[in-house]
């Protein structure tokens, strides 16, 4: 190249850096004003108002992340607990999914002109794409299209924001531990809320005879706020357990009391359950102390809610036989394998149990009261992708779960590095085990537990070895 040339380059790249700096400001202010105007027209009750200043906030932070000024992992985890902006018996528009897809575009104005090549050695791209594809598949038999391109689309836009997380995570080695500490301080933050609402300081929804409130905040039901509080838990954990200041242990300890208590004060069993049902995999990975340590923890917490909440608890626990939800949705979950038989191979079609329950329910007399989902992932899936869709579905978390139990089971690691890859790997069992009871890639769910895959791979000494 001409030394002309060079010089016209770099007079260009200085061009550049000058309207970067000169447009940053104007761009934060903007986001400023747009957070303001959207939230005055929320309270106001101005739909109008309220969409102008999101999309005049939106504008500024997509070119604000995509620059590196803002972190838009650190966005991405601050809007998972928000309240939907909008909520009906079929549907729900959380703030997370607007986020993902906005941190989708700006990584991807980011990545194009870089050039650089994308890790997918660090992305599980055969189970995603077995996943991705079957319940694509399934999407062309159904009848129920709107339905099923609502699913699938949600679904790639996890997909995208899986890679773009990866990318992120592996230029920036420390981020991970950074994700984690953002983490475990939104849910502490979180969980302090839903301690207040449950002894009523704050207006709840669901009153139990006790005179507490099941906790449920923005998630609009108490078991989405137990999930979200159960998959924090493990970072929470993570960051007490390598914080070395006094003052950061100490804030770290309340913010582990908080996120316990919250998912204490949601009174969800299957959360609560999926917590201590995740903690074997830390013995499968050799910390079979640690599992010890949270049964122990578990059961002291359990004794010491029961008492705390004048035995409301305890009723809760001992419940189960008698629980009149508990039977309705083992009743659900006969109706889904009841659709899954009716369509063995291709099922009904993404989104489509809630369409079609009433086929379902009158094959199962037992159920009367109708949900959109079977409280059960699997045979979710199996109702609405079939066996097809079910198979693409196991591997997508069969690959995921191993390259993770590899990894924490590496030689050699630091003790932070090694307590870190245990935290990933125990949240992403329990959100194993939530699949039980719930669809783990719910938004606000979802986002976080590909969060936590990406920083599994992304931290993997050798992400291809072992797993496709």
């Amino acid at each position: 190249m001409s030394a002309a040339g060079s010089g016209r380059r770099l007079h260009a790249q200085e061009a550049g850096a000058r309207a970067g700096a000169a447009l940053g400001p104007a761009l934060v202010a903007l986001l400023g004003a747009g957070l303001v105007t959207a939230l005055a027209g929320t309270a106001a009750g101005d739909d109008a108002l309220a969409v102008g200043g999101a999309v005049a906030a939106a504008c500024a932070l997509v070119p604000l992340m995509a620059a590196g000024r803002v972190d838009p992992i650190l966005v991405l985890v601050l809007s998972l607990p928000l309240p939907a902006l909008f909520a009906s018996s079929d549907l729900r528009l959380a703030p997370a999914a607007i986020v993902t897809a906005l941190v989708v575009v700006a990584w991807f104005l980011a990545w194009g002109p870089s050039r650089r090549p994308l890790p997918l050695l660090h992305v599980p791209m055969v189970g995603l794409a077995a996943f991705l594809g079957s319940y694509a598949l399934a999407g062309l038999f159904t009848p129920h299209r709107a339905a099923a391109a609502r699913e699938i689309v949600n679904l790639v836009a996890l997909g995208l924001l899986l890679l773009a997380a990866v990318d992120l995570l592996v230029r920036r080695p420390g981020e991970a531990g950074r994700m984690a500490r953002i983490v475990a301080a939104v849910g502490g933050v979180t969980g302090a809320l839903a301690m207040l609402e449950a002894v009523g300081v704050l207006p709840g929804r669901f009153p139990e005879p006790s005179g507490l409130n099941r906790a449920a905040l923005g998630f609009g039901q108490p078991n989405g706020l137990g999930m979200y509080l159960a998959l924090s838990l493990p970072l929470a954990v993570h960051v007490r357990a390598v914080t070395r200041t006094a003052w950061g242990r100490g804030a770290a300890t309340l913010a582990l009391a908080a996120l316990a208590g919250g998912l204490v004060a949601t009174l969800s069993r299957g959360s609560a359950l999926s917590v201590v049902a995740g903690a074997l995999v830390l013995a499968m990975a050799g910390a079979w102390r640690t599992t010890l340590k949270v049964w122990a923890a578990a059961l002291l917490a359990a004794i010491v809610a029961g008492v705390a909440t004048g035995g409301a608890v305890f009723e809760v626990i001992t419940g189960v036989v008698s629980d009149w939800s508990v039977a309705q949705r083992a009743a659900l979950m006969l109706a889904g394998v009841r659709l899954f038989l009716l369509n063995p191979l291709t099922g009904v079609g993404p989104g489509g149990f809630a369409e079609e329950l009433d086929q379902a329910g009158v094959l199962v007399p037992a159920l009367w009261d109708l949900k959109p989902t079977p409280h059960n992932a699997y045979v979710q899936v199996a109702a609405e992708a079939g066996l097809v869709g079910l198979a693409g579905f196991l591997l997508f978390l069969g690959v995921v779960f191993h390259r993770l139990l590899v990894s924490a089971r590496e030689k050699g690691l630091a003790p932070e590095e090694r307590n870190l890859r245990l935290a990933l790997l125990w949240v992403f069992a329990i959100a194993l085990a939530e699949g039980m009871v719930e669809w783990p890639f719910s938004h606000g769910h979802g986002q976080l537990v590909i969060l936590v895959v990406a920083a599994g791979y992304a931290r993997a000494s050798r992400p291809w070895a072992g797993s496709p």
